[in-house]
């Protein structure tokens, strides 16, 4: 087969160095009884590594070249199966669905994968919203979106997403990968992150819609204090600062500063304070 050149439309960056795929594939702690899903295999540095310890592979991979490729390369491997296709279009429940069926012993279904920087943030998403069908993910995405995944209350890279991710799952950083281990290097360094969804969500809320509204109305204007920047949310100003009040949260703050715990309670006390008079 001919050379097989990175696709920059795909945002492809090949893994070239073994010993980074070998950690990799040791975090998610891949076992015999585990079914994994790679998402964009590439040249396949994690495939082989993935399925020399896994009961069963999936390999979801977009572009035809590398699907071919791939075919060919692990040809002999009957616990592999390389798929053309995009995984964001994966009805991942009925796929995994008929795995366990098929494989009954199973344990764990794991997702592993090196992801194209560009679309990170929808794919990491479509993981949660399938939380309960998955154990625990390894992903690597760029260091400063990692930084996002798990920064703190006041830091810069704290946002709406942050909360949205570590209320359904546990976002740990790993290590850092330096982009010389990728071909083409990329222009940033990558983090490899741990994801494993909670049992339960980490707070709990009266309306799960309503406090993630909250939050969004909050980081849309996260420079302003909470008295200014929730008055978005359609509550009047006096209906909010006895909300912010009976949260025990000072309305000079700015939504920037308030933990998850701290946005779950200003939710619930804007809801009951205010619950007619927003749509």
């Amino acid at each position: 087969m001919s050379a097989i050149f990175p696709k920059k439309s795909l945002g492809q960056n090949f893994l070239m160095d073994r010993n980074v795929g070998d950690k990799i594939v040791a975090a998610a702690s891949v076992s015999p009884t585990d079914i994994v899903i790679e998402i964009g295999p590439g040249k396949g540095a994690l495939t082989s590594l993935i399925a020399g310890r896994a009961l069963y592979l999936l390999a979801v991979e977009i572009d035809d070249r590398l699907c071919n490729y791939l075919q060919e390369r692990l040809a002999d491997a009957a616990n592999v199966e390389v798929r053309r296709g995009d995984f964001l279009r994966l009805d991942l429940e009925a796929e995994i669905g008929a795995l366990r069926q098929r494989f009954p012993q199973t344990s764990a279904v794991k997702i592993i994968s090196n992801l194209p920087f560009y679309i990170t943030t929808p794919i990491i998403t479509r993981i949660i919203e399938n939380r309960s069908l998955v154990d625990h993910a390894v992903v690597t995405v760029q260091k400063e979106v990692a930084a996002r995944f798990t920064a703190s209350p006041g830091s810069k890279r704290y946002g709406a997403i942050t909360i949205f991710l570590n209320y359904y799952a546990q976002m740990t950083v790993l290590f850092d990968i330096p982009r010389k281990a990728f071909r083409p290097e990329p222009e940033v360094d990558g983090s490899v992150v741990s994801i494993v969804p909670r049992a339960e969500p980490a707070v709990k809320v009266s309306d799960e819609a309503f406090f993630f509204r909250t939050i969004r109305a909050g980081f849309q204007q996260r420079r302003k204090m909470l008295r200014n920047s929730l008055l978005s949310l359609g509550v009047g100003q006096e209906d909010l600062e006895r909300a912010l009040h009976e949260a025990s949260l000072d309305p000079t703050l700015r939504p920037e500063r308030l933990s998850m715990q701290d946005f779950a309670r200003l939710a619930d006390s804007l809801r009951e304070v205010a619950q007619q008079k927003i749509p």
